[in-house]
């Protein structure tokens, strides 16, 4: 019943109280659209649909739950300090995924696992 940009502005205030986001740039989310936060941008009906938050330092465990961002063509979260990997269902979407080398082992495609550019 709910409207899918809603669910997708969920996910990333998600993102945002997982993650040291929270503490370190309270100012990231507020009550203006979602497709106007910083490193955020959206389809004309407000699906999300890159996610670019490269060299900002965020702390915590990789947000898995952003591949329910299903309108997404880029994740760019590179050059931050997140535990974990990119799951195989991420890697089996058609999109540009940007990352650190931890969170890129896996087997689909080559040893730098799924990410499009990796972050040595």
């Amino acid at each position: 019943p709910y409207e899918s940009w809603l669910k997708d502005r969920l996910i990333l205030v998600r993102m945002f109280y997982d993650t040291s986001m929270f503490n370190d740039y309270p100012n990231w989310i507020s009550a203006l659209d979602h497709c106007s936060w910083n490193g955020v941008e959206c389809s004309d009906d407000h699906r999300i649909t890159l996610v670019t938050l490269e060299d900002i330092g965020i702390n915590g465990d990789y947000p898995e739950y952003l591949i329910n961002l299903d309108a997404m063509t880029t994740l760019a979260l590179s050059g931050n300090n997140l535990s974990g990997i990119i799951s195989d269902d991420v890697c089996s979407r058609n999109m540009y995924v940007s990352s650190d080398e931890s969170n890129c082992p896996n087997t689909i495609s080559s040893p730098g696992g799924c990410c499009d550019a990796i972050k040595l």
